[in-house]
């Protein structure tokens, strides 16, 4: 349930609707009509941050790797990172069996899926 309140594109498509724009898919208009992150880009990167400890949860990570338009926005990525550091601190048993991961951009930003399956 994390991962579908968590997409991006749910965010892209609210943020374009708040913002009246025609086309409800074009990340790239929407963060550079974004001068500040608004309540709702707060409430979607928190859940970005919940399903990071989810997958943490389960699975023994040591880096998290975001790609995708939101990894070329910093405001973004950190906002991610402090969303997941106050997840943490507001689960102590989590908080100190897990040890904190880095959440980092992926190399290829936005071009991440066409990397992956064009370049050989």
């Amino acid at each position: 349930m994390a991962g579908v309140n968590g997409s991006t594109v749910k965010f892209i498509r609210s943020a374009s609707k708040k913002l009246h724009l025609n086309n409800y898919s074009d990340g790239e208009k929407v963060f550079k009509n974004l001068k500040i992150i608004t309540q709702l880009s707060f409430r979607c990167l928190k859940n970005f941050a919940v399903v990071i400890l989810n997958v943490q949860s389960i699975v023994d990570l040591e880096k998290t790797v975001i790609g995708g338009g939101i990894s070329i926005q910093p405001k973004l990525m950190k906002e991610i990172n402090h969303q997941y550091y106050a997840l943490r601190k507001s689960f102590p048993l989590m908080n100190s069996s897990l040890e904190p991961i880095e959440i980092v951009p992926c190399q290829f930003h936005g071009e991440a899926n066409y990397n992956l399956y064009y370049c050989k």
